[in-house]
C-alpha cells in the first residue's frame, strides 16, 4: 500500500501467502463493486486467512492495513464497518489454501502412523516376542551346556525369561 503505483488503483486483492485463488477470482468478485459504491470488500470462501478484494478508498478511510495484530483482516473489517462500509461474501467463490491441503496430508500421514504403530505392536508382541523366547530357551540355554565358552550369568536364567513373560503379560489385556 506504500508503493507509488497504488495511487493509480481503485481496488486491491489481498490473500494470505499460501492461498491459491481460482483463475477467475477477480472476474467473479469485481462486478459487485461496479454499481455498489458502498461495498468495501468482496470476500471469497476460505477456511482460515485473508482472501478478498478491498476498495482502496474504504481501506484508507478505515485507517489502512495495520500489521500490529495477528488478525489484521478482521481488525480492518471492524474499523471499516464502523465507518459504514458494507461487505459481500461469496460462498461459492473458493480460495484454496496450501495450509489446508497440508493439513489433509498430515491427517493421512497420522492415520498411516497409527496403523504402523498398531501393526508393529502386535507384530513385535506376537511374533518377535515368541521368537526371542524360543531362541533363548531352545538355543542359548542348551548351547551353554554343550559349548563351555558360552556363559550366561546366573541372574540371566531368571531375569531374562521373567522380563519376556511380564512384557507379554502386560501387553495382553484380559
Amino acid at each position: 500500500m506504500k508503493h507509488g503505483y497504488v495511487r493509480d488503483c481503485d481496488f486491491v486483492a489481498i490473500f494470505d501467502a499460501d492461498f491459491q485463488p481460482e483463475p477467475n477470482f477477480l472476474c467473479r468478485a469485481m462486478p459487485f463493486f461496479i454499481h455498489n459504491p458502498e461495498i468495501a470488500l468482496v470476500q471469497g470462501r476460505w477456511r482460515f486467512g485473508t482472501a478478498g478484494v478491498w476498495r482502496i478508498f474504504a481501506l484508507n478511510e478505515a485507517g489502512g492495513w495495520k500489521d500490529r495484530t495477528t488478525v489484521e483482516d478482521m481488525d480492518l473489517a471492524v474499523r471499516a464497518s464502523l465507518k459504514g462500509w458494507k461487505f459481500v461474501y461469496l460462498g461459492d467463490l473458493m480460495v484454496e489454501s496450501v495450509a489446508n491441503k497440508l493439513l489433509i496430508l498430515m491427517q493421512k500421514v497420522m492415520l498411516w502412523k497409527r496403523i504402523y504403530v498398531i501393526y508393529n505392536f502386535f507384530f513385535v508382541r506376537k511374533i518377535i516376542g515368541h521368537i526371542l523366547t524360543s531362541v533363548f530357551y531352545c538355543f542359548v540355554i542348551p548351547a551353554t551346556v554343550f559349548v563351555p565358552e558360552i556363559e550366561i550369568p546366573r541372574w540371566g536364567y531368571v531375569y531374562i525369561p521373567t522380563i519376556i513373560t511380564l512384557l507379554n503379560a502386560v501387553g495382553t489385556p484380559r
